[in-house]
């Protein structure tokens, strides 16, 4: 009799527990197919990826070929044949090594006084690249440029012109009094 109440209970708690369990297996291996890159690695299909991606999950997407856009950013830096040109979205930047004619496409870089060109990269991610010291890069096997750069205006504000007359204003006078007084004592 207690044999059997034994069983009963192991198998009302097998039966309670294993739909609990099945449930979170299948969550857990749908969050994860989710969260897996899209694309085909082994039919060379580009990923389009976020550059923050490529550095929070970059075991994910090394040796893939990726796709992402963004403004390009400092100097092309010209190596013989190649060149470096960094490339920032809104959630980070990275190098691209390319060939120089694809860094000659690009007209206008990104500073504080100028937008740079909109492009777009499609090439392989390295996250520690044997070619150059270890870094992660991208090596660029197309570049497009989606649009134009400009030159960015930063006016300068009649409020702060100003203020900033009274400042001086307020610490001459200040300083003077200061100058008097040390003058008489």
């Amino acid at each position: 009799m207690r044999v059997r109440w034994k069983l009963a209970k192991f198998i009302l708690t097998v039966t309670a527990v294993l739909p609990v369990v099945f449930v979170f297996l299948v969550a857990g291996a749908l969050s994860r197919a989710d969260a897996s890159p899209s694309g085909n690695a082994l039919s060379g299909e580009a990923v389009r990826v976020k550059i923050q991606d490529l550095a929070g999950r970059s075991s994910e997407y090394n040796g893939r070929k990726v796709v992402f856009s963004g403004e390009a950013i400092g100097d092309i830096m010209y190596r013989g044949q190649h060149a470096w040109v960094n490339v920032l979205d809104s959630t980070g930047a990275i190098g691209v090594f390319m060939p120089r004619e694809f860094a000659q496409k690009i007209q206008h870089l990104g500073d504080y006084s100028h937008k740079g060109d909109t492009v777009e990269v499609i090439g392989v991610f390295s996250i520690s690249c044997p070619l150059h010291n270890g870094d992660p890069d991208v090596h660029a096997e197309s570049l497009t440029v989606l649009e134009s750069g400009k030159t960015i205006l930063h006016p300068i504000s009649r409020e702060r012109v100003i203020l900033s007359v009274v400042l001086a204003m307020a610490a001459g006078y200040l300083g003077y009094w200061a100058w008097k007084a040390k003058k008489l004592a």
